[in-house]
C-alpha cells in the first residue's frame, strides 16, 4: 500500500507502484523518472482522470505534469469544489467548467491557467506559483489570492455575477455579507514581479496552442467586480525589474482599493473609478492614461483630503486625455503631477499642470457661483436702490439749505 500519510492521519488506500512505497499519483517526479522514464506521464495521467471519473475532487500530496498528460480539468461541472492541497504540479489547466469552488493551498505549481470557468469562489493560499492566469472567470462570491509567492498575476475578463438564490434572499442577510460578494483581493504576496489586470500577452495564446488548447479571444471584455483589492504586496526588487511596469490595470468596472505598498517601477492605469491610495510609495513613474475619475460626496469627504499624503511618487506622474467627474479630484490630481515635475526640474511640464489646476480651482468657484447665484444678485440690487434712495435724499436737503440761504441773503 502507498506509505503516504495525510494529514488527518490517515494513510493512502490505493496500491504502490512496483519498486516504489507510492502510488501512482503520490510518487515524487524524481522516483518516478527514475524507475519508469516517460511512462511515468501516462500512469499518472490515468490515475489522475480516473479519479475525475468518480467525482472526486480532493487530491492532496499529488504529482502532475503539464496538460499535456492531463493535469488539465476540462469540460466539467460538478457541485463540488476542487481543491489541491501540499501538491506539485508543473501545468495546471482548468477551462470550461463549472465548480462550487477552485482551492490551491501549500501548493507549487509553475503556471496555473484557469479560464471560461464559472465558480463560487477562487482560493489561492500558502503556495508558490510562478504564472498565474485568471481569464474570463465569473465568480459568484470572491476570489481570494494571499500569502503566497507569485512572479507573474494576470487576470483578464473576469465578472462578478449575483445568484439567483442571492437575489431573492432577504436583504438583511444580504446585506451581512455584503463586504464578501464580488471582492477580489491580492493580500501579502511575496517576490511578485508583475501584476496586470486585463493586460496583453501574445505568449499565452501560444502557450495554450502548444498544450492542445485554441482559445480565440484572452483580452477583449471589462473586468467587473465590486472592489478590487491589492495590499501588502511585496515586489521583486531584482535591478532588471525596475524600470518594468509592475502594475498595470485597464478597464476594471468597480472601486480599486491599494494599500500598503512599496512599488520599484512603473504603475499604469487605464479607464478606472473611485480610486483610492492608502500608504503608496511608487519610486518611478504613476500614469494615467484616458482615465475616467469618477468620485461621489463621501469619496470626497474622506479619501481625497488625506491623497496628497497617502501617495508618494519619487518619479514623474504624467495625466493623459483624462476625464473627472468633479473639479476637487480634478485639482488634487493636476497639483500632485504639478509638484512632481518641479521637483525634477521640469518647469515648461509644471507650468501645463498648474494651468489644469487653476483651471479646476476656477470650476469650484463657478459651481460654488452658481449654486448661490440667486442670493448673491438679489442683495446688491437691494443695496444700490437704497443708496439711489439715500443720494436722492441728500440732494433735496442740499437743494432745500441752499432755497433757504438764498432767501434769508
Amino acid at each position: 500500500m502507498c506509505e503516504y500519510i495525510y494529514e488527518n492521519g490517515h494513510k493512502c488506500d490505493k496500491k504502490a507502484l512496483k519498486d516504489s512505497n507510492y502510488c501512482s499519483l503520490h510518487i515524487p517526479f524524481e522516483e518516478g523518472e527514475l524507475l519508469y522514464g516517460e511512462k511515468i506521464k501516462e500512469i499518472k495521467e490515468k490515475a489522475f482522470q480516473k479519479k475525475l471519473e468518480r467525482e472526486i475532487t480532493y487530491f492532496e500530496g499529488v504529482y502532475l505534469y503539464n496538460a499535456l498528460y492531463n493535469a488539465r480539468i476540462s469540460n466539467l461541472k460538478n457541485n463540488k469544489s476542487i481543491i489541491f492541497k501540499d501538491s506539485h504540479i508543473k501545468t495546471l489547466i482548468i477551462d470550461n467548467s463549472e465548480f462550487a469552488g477552485v482551492t490551491l493551498y501549500n501548493c507549487t505549481i509553475e503556471n496555473f491557467i484557469i479560464f471560461e470557468t464559472t465558480l463560487k469562489t477562487l482560493l489561492i493560499q500558502h503556495s508558490i506559483i510562478f504564472g498565474a492566469n485568471i481569464l474570463k472567470v465569473r465568480f459568484y462570491t470572491s476570489i481570494y489570492i494571499r500569502d503566497s509567492q507569485i512572479k507573474y498575476i494576470m487576470m483578464n475578463s473576469f465578472e462578478h455575477v449575483k445568484e439567483k438564490d442571492k437575489e431573492n434572499s432577504s436583504e438583511g442577510e444580504y446585506e451581512e455579507r455584503y463586504h464578501i460578494y464580488g471582492r477580489v483581493e491580492l493580500f501579502n504576496l511575496q517576490g511578485v514581479r508583475k501584476i496586470g489586470i486585463n493586460s496583453r500577452y501574445p505568449l499565452l495564446k501560444k502557450f495554450l496552442e502548444e498544450k492542445g488548447i485554441k482559445i480565440s479571444e484572452v483580452t477583449k471584455k471589462h473586468a467587473k467586480a465590486r472592489i478590487l483589492v491589492i495590499s501588502s504586496v511585496k515586489f521583486d526588487e531584482n535591478p532588471r525589474f525596475k524600470r518594468q511596469v509592475r502594475i498595470l490595470i485597464k478597464y476594471f468596472s468597480g472601486q480599486l482599493l491599494m494599500e500598503n505598498l512599496s512599488i520599484p517601477g512603473h504603475v499604469q492605469m487605464i479607464r478606472i473609478k473611485l480610486p483610492e491610495f492608502v500608504h503608496i510609495v511608487i519610486y518611478n513613474n504613476l500614469v494615467f492614461k484616458r482615465v475616467h475619475f469618477y468620485s461621489d460626496i463621501t469619496w470626497n469627504l474622506t479619501v481625497l483630503p488625506n491623497l496628497t499624503a497617502e501617495l508618494t511618487v519619487y518619479g514623474y506622474i504624467l495625466i493623459e486625455d483624462c476625464c473627472f467627474n468633479n473639479p476637487y479630484i480634478e485639482e488634487i490630481f493636476y497639483r500632485l503631477a504639478r509638484i512632481n515635475w518641479e521637483k525634477s526640474g521640469d518647469n515648461e511640464k509644471a507650468d501645463i499642470y498648474y494651468y489644469h489646476e487653476m483651471v479646476a480651482r476656477r470650476k469650484q468657484k463657478i459651481e460654488r457661483y452658481l449654486m448661490h447665484l440667486p442670493v448673491k444678485f438679489r442683495l446688491p440690487q437691494f443695496r444700490i436702490k437704497n443708496h439711489l434712495k439715500l443720494n436722492k435724499m441728500r440732494r433735496k436737503i442740499k437743494c432745500e439749505e441752499k432755497h433757504e440761504k438764498l432767501f434769508t441773503s
